[in-house]
């Protein structure tokens, strides 16, 4: 036996044995090891990986357990075409002992390198990352390190979805006077564009924003809302999964792949299949887990109502790892769709409606679409969510009550009073 059939032999055991869980399977990244290593395989019979390349893939999922992030890193094209950039990533990285595998570039045209890197070590990565993401710092007014000694560290991340209108937004910004550097672009073609601002300078570029944002809707457009990034959050931007890694491929290697589309699947794309997450019920550990983490909050879900039927359930069959409902209280033109990792819904059972609990994290914005697929950002953090969620709750509550109320109110009019009492 090869040792490319004992890796994969070894996973699909785990997956037989039951050693993997729906739930760990979304953490433990086996899902995203079995899709990179099925294009690897196939890219490898076209001759456009070496067998190398492969066997360097198979000692990493074996030292990881397939326990990793794929990042993006950018980089300016002077460096790349040097080919400066990657060998002093991997010199600082094997300096640091962070434990990573450099994924092959399948789009050279993105200025990115994709990584995996072990999850253990990421925390390591982080400190390395913030001072990368600094040195590749361009255009702007002036560099971070510059804005942050002027303002004394006065300054804040913005997020604006205004990719590819650069030059136009940093003019108005010169013109308006506003202090900022320009931060490098983590997730190419997601339409955002991050900039550290001065905090003096905030309310200038959010009344521009709004003027900027009318602009684009007399336009046709929907342009999201602006948002503030915490360090963290705008590194996080860099994250990518392994389908975005494996759809973000140049047309060179999507031929590639084309003729394997539509063939009978074989025992990893059937096991793939397999893999499309349903909710776990309620009685699972893993719902324990969720309850007492202090960074969670709850959301009761009605199927009937919020799952069954209309956007919610296109977009379900459309991707079967992750879970969608209706936000309540929301409809037709102005319908607002949540979605969610299927790992942290949980199925209510013995109950005469069937329903679901969903955990979405207190502090970080929820991820929402409109009626027509495209995401938006109507509420600042899971606990706004949970606020609409709450209001809708209360209000049928109230409505149901009603009638009973009327009842008896209507009971005690008609109630007899009491004979008179009888004296000797």
């Amino acid at each position: 036996m090869s040792e490319t059939e004992q890796t994969m032999n070894e996973i699909f055991m785990n997956i037989q044995r039951g050693q993997y869980s729906l739930n760990m399977m979304a953490r433990s990244g086996v899902s995203s090891v079995l899709q990179i290593y099925q294009l690897f395989c196939r890219l490898h019979r076209e001759h456009l990986l070496s067998g190398g390349e492969v066997k360097k893939f198979e000692r990493f999922m074996k030292a990881t357990g397939g326990n990793y992030d794929i990042l993006r890193i950018p980089y300016r094209t002077p460096d790349r075409e040097s080919g400066s950039i990657l060998s002093a990533i991997k010199k600082e990285l094997d300096n640091l002992g962070i434990r990573y595998h450099v994924l092959p570039d399948l789009n050279p045209g993105d200025q990115a390198i994709q990584i995996c890197i072990y999850s253990k070590d990421r925390q390591k990565f982080q400190a390395f990352f913030t001072s990368y993401l600094d040195q590749q710092l361009s255009g702007g007014s002036m560099q971070s390190e510059d804005l942050l000694s002027l303002t004394d560290k006065r300054a804040s991340i913005l997020s604006i979805p205004g990719e590819g209108q650069e030059e136009k937004i940093q003019k108005d910004f010169q013109s308006l006077g506003v202090n900022f550097a320009k931060l490098p672009d983590l997730h190419v073609g997601d339409g955002q564009i991050q900039y550290l601002v001065a905090d003096a300078d905030l309310p200038k570029v959010r009344h521009w924003y709004s003027l900027y944002r009318e602009d684009l809707l007399r336009a046709g457009e929907r342009p999201e809302d602006l948002r503030d990034l915490t360090i963290s959050q705008y590194q996080d931007t860099a994250k990518c999964s392994a389908e975005e890694y494996l759809q973000a491929g140049a047309e060179e290697y999507q031929k590639t792949v084309a003729p394997y589309e539509g063939k009978e699947k074989g025992e990893t794309e059937q096991i793939l299949e397999n893999l499309k997450q349903k909710p776990l019920d309620a009685e699972n550990p893993e719902y324990a887990r969720y309850l007492a983490d202090p960074n969670y909050t709850r959301l009761s879900i009605d199927a009937e109502t919020l799952t069954d039927g209309g956007n919610a359930a296109q977009m379900q069959k459309m991707d079967g790892t992750h879970f969608y409902c209706r936000i309540p209280g929301t409809y037709g033109i102005t319908e607002e769709i949540l979605r969610l990792p299927a790992h942290q819904v949980f199925t209510v059972q013995g109950e005469e409606r069937p329903r679901y609990i969903a955990f979405v994290k207190k502090q970080e914005k929820p991820e929402i679409y409109n009626e027509a697929g495209q995401p938006i950002s109507p509420y600042e953090t899971g606990e706004d969510l949970y606020q609409q969620f709450d209001r809708v709750r209360q209000k049928f509550e109230k409505r149901n009550m009603q009638p009973i109320k009327e009842a008896v109110k209507q009971a005690v009019k008609v109630v007899p009073k009491a004979p008179p009492v009888l004296t000797k």
